[in-house]
C-alpha cells in the first residue's frame, strides 16, 4: 500500500503524518498558507485498504497507491476547518503567501525548503487500481481533515480550544 497525505482522528496523545499540517493550522503556527496542494487519504480507509489487500485476490505482490484522488489546496484544509470547527479554528490564517514570500522564508526557516519545487503544482493522483483491485470506496478528503481537526481538539492536542459544537 502506497498512501498519500495521510489524515484522520487521532487514536492516542501523538499527532503524526499529515495530521501535523492540522495540527500548526490550529495552533495558529502558520501566518498564511503556502500555495500547495495535497492529495489526502482518510487513516481508517488505509487501515481498510490493508485489509482487503491481505484478501483479495489480485493484489499480492501489487503497489496500490492509496489516495482519494483528488488533491487540495491548503486554504482549503483551512477553510474547512474554520467552517466545522468554530471558535477551536480561530487561529487558523485567513490568507495565502505569495510563493516569493514563502521562497524567502525558506532561506531562514528549514522546513519551509523542502516545500519550494510544490508551490503551487496540483499532484494530481489516480485511485483505479485501488478501486478496481481492493474493491475500495475512499471517504471525501474533507471527512479527514475535520476528524483530524475534531479529535485533536477533543483530546487537547492543540493550544486553540475547544469547538462550539463537538
Amino acid at each position: 500500500m502506497l498512501p498519500v497525505a495521510v489524515m484522520g482522528p487521532v487514536m492516542g496523545d501523538a499527532v503524526s503524518g499529515a495530521n501535523h499540517v492540522v495540527r500548526r493550522l490550529l495552533d495558529g503556527a502558520m501566518p498564511g498558507y503556502p500555495n500547495l496542494w495535497m492529495p489526502i487519504v482518510d487513516v481508517r480507509d488505509v487501515a481498510a485498504a490493508h485489509v482487503r489487500a491481505m484478501t483479495a485476490p489480485g493484489a499480492a505482490g501489487q503497489r496500490i497507491l492509496v489516495a482519494r484522488g483528488q488533491s487540495l489546496a491548503l486554504e482549503d484544509v483551512g477553510a474547512l476547518l474554520k467552517a466545522d470547527l468554530g471558535e477551536a479554528a480561530k487561529r487558523v490564517p485567513t490568507r495565502t503567501l505569495p510563493d516569493f514570500v514563502v521562497r524567502l522564508a525558506a532561506r531562514f526557516t528549514p522546513e519551509l525548503r523542502s516545500v519550494t519545487a510544490d508551490l503551487g503544482f496540483v499532484k494530481g493522483v489516480s485511485t483505479d487500481k485501488a478501486r478496481r483491485v481492493l474493491d475500495w470506496e475512499p471517504r471525501p478528503a474533507q471527512e479527514a481533515v475535520v476528524a483530524a481537526g475534531l479529535s485533536m481538539v477533543e483530546k487537547g492536542l492543540v493550544t486553540a480550544g475547544r469547538p462550539a459544537a463537538v
